[in-house]
């Protein structure tokens, strides 16, 4: 999971909700309570934890609502990540629009390059969200640190990530919100998908057509022409894995709306191959019908590329 804690929950094959004899989310607040009246204001937390066999570890990442830690699993022996979330602080459309939303979604996901909840615990104060740890932070980290990704690397990560996202399609949900900071790594820097709050399931009607949906998500820069296609997204992506740098400044919304119908630019210092770039070209088009579809990505030339053990290590 990543250190977003204002950004809502995840899932995947593991995935326990605890429920009351109503099937509703266990209320477990008494001990949880208790963080209010000692010393410690997370012995409360660290207790209920405790007794679900989590046992807390560091601070991955603190937000206005949220607070995400490391933690040991007895039950499952491996590290996961746990986000606490303060219900009063949170906004009232996260608890009961996004967050519902996410966990409803992430139920149907079980893929290796999606990010697997492994349990949620509701108390009359607060909800833990628990997932799979994402050692090695987010991709907007990465290329913070890092800068631009060799074109090998990137071309790795991307399949990844278009693998990913075909299955997502193939279970009939669009993620609407990819970017970098929505893809997490692991300790060996595999691509894995999270943040399903503005995702939109069941697309296809009992009559077999596509549903329509008007309601605007995500980020600007990232926005396709239309809402329902993530490739676009997917495309600014990979431009910024290998230019380090967003194709589009989102800072003004009518020069965005102008930027999205040219062609676009790559930066002269970026040496990049043109068959990079023009899979970049064929998902940044602005004409749905000239766009490149996810299985069509699958069958690029540039991504369908095996590198050598030599083109990796560079």
């Amino acid at each position: 999971m990543s250190a977003k804690p204002d950004q809502k929950p995840q899932e995947g094959k593991d995935f326990k909700e605890n429920k009351d004899a109503q099937g509703k989310p266990e209320k477990v607040d008494k001990q949880d309570s208790n963080a209010n009246r000692t010393d410690n204001p997370l012995a409360g937390v660290t207790a209920l934890l405790e007794r679900y066999g989590y046992q807390l570890g560091d601070i991955l990442g603190k937000g206005s609502y949220a607070v995400v830690r490391k933690a040991y699993s007895r039950r499952h022996k491996k590290l996961v990540a746990v986000k606490i979330i303060c219900k009063k602080k949170a906004p009232e459309d996260f608890l009961l629009k996004f967050l519902p939303r996410e966990i409803k979604v992430l139920k149907r996901l079980r893929h290796a390059h999606v990010l697997t909840l492994i349990e949620v615990i509701e108390t009359n104060t607060r909800m833990y969200i628990i997932t799979n740890l994402a050692e090695s932070g987010d991709l907007l980290e990465h290329i913070r640190k890092n800068g631009a990704i060799p074109e090998p690397t990137a071309r790795n990560l991307f399949r990844q990530l278009v693998v990913g996202i075909s299955y997502v399609h193939g279970q009939d949900v669009v993620h609407r919100d990819l970017k970098c900071e929505n893809l997490l790594l692991d300790k060996d820097n595999n691509m894995i998908i999270s943040d399903f709050g503005f995702a939109r399931d069941n697309l296809t009607s009992a009559t077999g057509k596509r549903k329509l949906c008007h309601t605007y998500c995500g980020s600007y820069a990232y926005a396709p022409p239309e809402i329902l296609k993530d490739v676009w997204s997917m495309g600014v992506i990979l431009y910024t894995m290998v230019c380090g740098r967003l194709p589009f400044d989102d800072s003004n919304l009518r020069s965005l709306l102008q930027q999205v119908h040219r062609r676009v630019n790559f930066p002269s210092k970026v040496k990049l191959a043109d068959p990079v770039k023009a899979v970049i070209h064929k998902m940044l088009q602005w004409n749905l019908a000239e766009r490149i579809t996810v299985d069509q990505l699958q069958q690029d030339p540039w991504l369908a590329y095996q590198d050598s053990e030599s083109e990796k290590a560079t």
